[in-house]
């Protein structure tokens, strides 16, 4: 499980990206005491489709 901030890194993308992602369904998050976690799992599918997606000449984000 990763804070907001760490998963965004390891994904590569942005914190408010990170944010519209939750908004928009993209990635479930798990909230604890007020605290919004991602876990390891979503990070890993997100971080290979957006190597999916660069790799294939499309716009990761």
């Amino acid at each position: 499980v990763y804070e907001t901030t760490e998963a965004a890194q390891l994904i590569g993308i942005g914190y408010a990206t990170l944010y519209r992602w939750i908004r928009a369904g993209k990635l479930t998050p798990i909230r604890i005491a007020g605290r919004t976690l991602i876990p390891k799992s979503e990070v890993d599918r997100l971080k290979k489709e957006k190597n999916e997606q660069t790799a294939g000449g499309k716009p990761a984000a």
